[in-house]
């Protein structure tokens, strides 16, 4: 578990801590003559220290894996809804025809989720496999942006089969993007995400 050596590290500084404020309060003591009185009230002001300090720290690094996994969770929903649209494309180019609006909209949508991905992989918080899966993602993005392209050409023929042609290059790419999420969705314990 990723709290336990934590835990272990903030409990020796603490031991650390109090046996450096005991020795001190000894020498002191014997120096000065204290009173039992005074024992109390340094003992009292090096825990409430330790136990502020250390639940400064403690918050703060929930804080950061929160922003993390949220991240995370993002890049890996946009992936899914990436793999999504992918699959739409592929089934439906096919059968479409010279400057077909569904073409377009497919293409907008792309371009959406590229801008969207864009956007998230400039966080700092993710780790690299999350970057992999989102770069992956992206690369789909703009294979389905080339094949919607070929739909606004002016000339040619079987527009559908070449923009079948262009999105059949990027097949085994959705199997590495969805296997990548998956490794990175177990790694991180994160709920599978849904494309919405």
């Amino acid at each position: 578990m990723k709290w336990k050596p934590r835990f272990g590290e903030f409990l020796a500084g603490m031991i650390a801590s109090a046996v450096l404020w005991c020795a001190y309060a000894i020498v002191a003591a014997t120096i000065d003559g204290a009173r039992p009185a005074d024992w109390l009230g340094l003992v009292g002001a090096m825990l409430g220290t330790m136990m502020a300090i250390g639940g400064a720290v403690a918050i703060d690094r929930q804080k950061v894996a929160n922003e993390r996994r949220s991240s995370i969770r993002e890049v890996l929903r946009a992936a899914v809804e990436c793999v999504s649209l992918f699959d739409i494309a592929k089934s439906r180019f096919k059968h479409l025809t010279w400057k077909s609006d569904e073409a377009a909209i497919i293409g907008a949508e792309a371009d959406q989720l590229s801008a969207t991905l864009d956007r998230l992989l400039s966080r700092p918080q993710l780790t690299d496999g999350a970057i992999n899966v989102g770069s992956g993602a992206m690369r789909l993005m703009q294979s389905i942006r080339r094949a919607a392209n070929i739909f606004q050409e002016a000339n040619g023929l079987d527009f559908g089969d070449r923009a079948f042609d262009v999105l059949i290059e990027s097949v085994t790419l959705v199997e590495i993007v969805a296997v990548r999420a998956e490794t990175v969705r177990v790694y991180h314990s994160l709920p599978k995400p849904k494309p919405q």
